[in-house]
């Protein structure tokens, strides 16, 4: 949680509903909301920035 998500620590595999491999881009240097399991497919609202927040109300955003 609050860690910054590096190449490093991403593995790519099959379909598992999480992000598309075509978004890595996006989702390399955010940071985290939650504690990632290793393995665990990383959604959306598991990373700053995109999905689910308080301010937010529930809607879905994109933050710059």
């Amino acid at each position: 949680k609050g860690e910054m998500i590096l190449e490093s620590m991403v593995d790519i595999k099959g379909p598992s509903g999480g992000i598309l491999p075509k978004y890595l881009d996006i989702v390399l240097g955010r940071k985290a909301r939650i504690n990632i399991e290793k393995d665990y497919p990383i959604t959306w609202d598991d990373i700053w920035g995109y999905g689910w927040d308080k301010e937010t109300a529930g809607r879905s955003v994109e933050y710059s």
